[in-house]
């Protein structure tokens, strides 16, 4: 799975605030957001963020536990899948 694009991201999360009325955080913080964020799937920081536009109740910047939990069981899903090809690729080599 590729990673998501850090400037996606970034607009993402800027979208994000506009939306819900938040204020971005500092660019350290927004920094460390990005970091974080970019290890998933960019199809996955799309749901992430439509899903805290439609959920998130406050005007504070939402945590990054709140644009994560949506996609957990997603993301491990995938990862479950991925390994289970991969395993039966070397169980088919293996046959060969």
């Amino acid at each position: 799975m590729k990673p998501a694009d850090k400037d996606r991201i970034g607009k993402m999360l800027a979208v994000v605030a506009t939306m819900i009325g938040a204020p971005i955080p500092s660019p350290n913080v927004l920094s460390n957001y990005i970091q974080f964020l970019s290890e998933y799937p960019q199809d996955l920081i799309d749901i992430m963020g439509k899903h805290v536009i439609d959920t998130h109740r406050y005007n504070t910047f939402p945590r990054v536990a709140d644009f994560v939990e949506p996609v957990k069981e997603l993301l491990w899903a995938r990862q479950r899948n991925m390994k289970d090809l991969r395993q039966t690729r070397i169980d088919y080599l293996g046959h060969e």
